[in-house]
């Protein structure tokens, strides 16, 4: 997207912190000599990233998160693809950003897998699994469609398509480097042989060989990924134990309706002592794999182990990609004629959120860092919480695994991480002085650490259900936290004994749905908390009558529901929306797509719009002041 179009939205991407790092094969060194840039996916986004620089450039266009990324072997064109409505493939000019062909909708709903060949002027796209019911029940299909990107070759339509038999998702497809016209495919518990009949036939030919535990005496894990072997046209396909399985043609009769070119399954061999194979390619004359394990692993054509590289510790492996210069591992030998390991450098993206540049030579250099260089840390698990610091350039977020990541944002560096034992972080806010980062987690727990160290300064657990609000008042002594069970509890700092503590005050069944909404207004004694929720009940708190011996007081309960809608969100208006004698002004979206303005002094409604209407109801309002605005100024978003 240019900068002219990028200027015409209301919001435009600076900046991808992170990536998606449980896709396979989702990260790609596209340096071109000289250079040093890695392309990694980031949910709808493409981001060519220059290490060196420090710089991004990002490509945009996908409206569904990208599923499939793949680059031509002299790192010059770059290949994303989509699944659901309106789902695309794009090739990009790795050197400019730029659009260089466009396939639309290939599929249905689709790719999710797909490969170029070794010359660049073919890719292979398997689509997203289609369901959808018939008089005989429900139906699942799944097709494999080959596109010619030559000059003479037309995008419009494929080359070549066949439909994949039903029975198991074809996940991973891969082209043999010596003859483009043969393709694999492997889903959990069927591998297919695919050959393209282009210019003759638009129809594929394929073979599927039988596989059993019984011919090889031993159980067979599922299918993860596979890939031929250079030099040959035999592959392997990697397995959930750390297995491979050797296809190879001609080594045994022929099974029923088979030919004796046809692939069988003849050897099974243990590549991965402790976990899966989770990725499998081929550079030179080696195939590279790398397991749950976080090992990557060279082995010649005949399979014998060449190196290793376990000393990463970055998590396990989705994704390897080598470099096109040649590598700094080639170094002259102490003995002449003596063979060495050669391969270029290659980059390794983990499942940890971490992509790593190894350096080949480190398998036999001692002067070679074994842990290699880490070029990219982002979040792992889905995002659950972010919050961003009021004072500094700097935010905070947290993933499902219970890790806490703070960046800045104006050097885009992670400043620090802490890991939480055995918790999971749902909700994050800054006081407004920034001196305390309050963290609310799915056990009910509350955390308040330091926002430079992320150490705790205090924790309390005075619930066993999920906080799912946080709130936090203007003088920053006051802390609010609403959980699933529909309770507000309070916690402020200085009150009575403890001066220099925080302190529970109590807690309140405050309503009989989940909150959506949770808002302080004011200074000192004229501190106000609101809470809204799914029942239709906005509740107004008794702060100055509330205390460690009084608990939680209620000032009034007011029902703000309006039929059938359910509030879904709520913030305080700017002060340039406050009533004429100051009084403030409650927002609240619900589930009919219509912002409510609430007088909160009398609780009574002031006015109704309709808001946005696509992308489902709002869930949460953040208060802003625009940059230049006077202190009235402000808005929601």
């Amino acid at each position: 997207m240019g900068m002219e179009q990028q200027q015409q939205q209301a919001l435009g991407l600076q900046w991808a912190f992170g990536f998606s790092c449980d896709l396979n094969n989702g990260v790609a060194d596209v340096s071109e000599s000289g250079q040093h840039k890695i392309c990694y996916v980031a949910a709808h986004t493409a981001v060519i990233y220059d290490r060196i620089e420090r710089q991004q450039m990002v490509l945009q266009g996908h409206c569904n998160p990208i599923t499939c990324l793949a680059v031509t072997e002299d790192k010059s064109i770059l290949v994303t693809a989509d699944a659901g409505d309106d789902a695309m493939v794009v090739l990009w000019r790795t050197a400019t950003g730029q659009p260089a062909h466009t396939i639309n909708s290939p599929f249905p709903g689709g790719c999710v897998a797909m490969d170029l060949s070794a010359d660049g002027l073919l890719i292979v796209l398997l689509s997203a699994p289609t369901t959808f019911e018939t008089d005989e029940g429900t139906v699942t299909e799944q097709s494999i469609g080959l596109w010619d990107l030559s000059e003479n070759g037309s995008l419009d339509q494929p080359a070549a398509i066949g439909s994949i038999p039903a029975g198991d998702i074809q996940t991973c497809v891969r082209f043999s480097s010596e003859d483009p016209t043969q393709i694999v495919t492997n889903g959990r518990q069927r591998v297919y042989f695919w050959r393209s009949q282009v210019p003759f036939s638009r129809e594929f030919k394929y073979y599927s060989p039988p596989v059993s535990a019984r011919d090889f005496k031993q159980t067979i894990g599922d299918f993860t990924v596979s890939v031929f072997i250079p030099g040959t046209l035999m592959a392997v396909t990697g397995t959930v134990d750390g297995d491979v399985v050797l296809w190879e043609e001609g080594k045994s009769a022929p099974e029923a309706g088979a030919r004796p070119s046809d692939r069988r399954a003849v050897k099974i061999l243990r590549i991965h002592l402790e976990g899966s194979i989770t990725a499998l390619t081929a550079v030179d004359k080696y195939i590279v794999s790398g397991g749950s394990d976080g090992c990557i692993r060279f082995y010649d054509a005949k399979l014998r182990l060449a190196a290793w590289f376990d000393d990463m510790h970055a998590g396990p492996v989705t994704s390897i990609s080598f470099s096109l210069a040649d590598s700094n591992a080639v170094w002259e030998a102490e003995e002449a004629g003596a063979e060495r390991f050669t391969a270029p450098d290659f980059l390794v993206g983990t499942s940890k959120s971490r992509v790593v540049c190894m350096k080949s030579s480190a398998f036999e250099r001692v002067d070679v860092p074994k842990s290699g260089e880490q070029v990219l840390e982002g979040v792992y698990g889905h995002l659950a919480a972010l919050a961003a610091h009021p004072l500094r350039p700097e935010f905070v977020t947290s993933g499902d695994a219970g890790v806490l990541w703070a960046w800045n944002y104006s050097t885009k560096q992670l400043v620090t991480t802490r890991e939480f034992e055995k918790l999971r972080v749902g909700h994050l806010l800054y006081a407004c002085d920034g001196m305390v980062l309050v963290v609310g987690c799915t056990n009910g727990t509350l955390r308040i650490v330091d926002p430079n160290t992320l150490a705790d300064k205090q924790a309390f657990r005075f619930s066993t259900s999920a906080c799912v609000k946080l709130a936090v008042s203007a003088d920053c002594r006051t802390i609010a936290m609403a959980d699933e069970s529909g309770m507000v509890a309070l916690v402020t700092y200085g009150h009575g004994r403890l001066k220099d503590k925080w302190e529970f005050i109590g807690k309140h069944g405050s309503h009989t749905g989940l909150i959506t909404g949770l808002a302080f207004e004011g200074l000192g004694a004229a501190t106000q908390l609101w809470s809204v929720g799914e029942d239709g009940v906005l509740v107004e708190y008794d702060l100055a009558n509330s205390s460690v011996g009084a608990g939680v007081r209620l000032a009034r309960y007011t029902d703000v529901g309006r039929g059938a809608a359910i509030p879904t969100a709520m913030a305080v208006a700017p002060p340039s929306m406050h009533t004429p004698a100051g009084g403030a002004v409650l927002i609240t979206a619900d589930s009919a797509f219509k912002f409510r303005t609430y007088d909160a002094t009398h609780q009574v409604r002031q006015r109704t719009v309709i808001g946005p209407t696509y992308g489902g109801p709002l869930a949460q309002m953040q208060v802003f002041t625009p940059a230049g605005a006077g202190g009235g100024g402000g808005g929601a978003a």
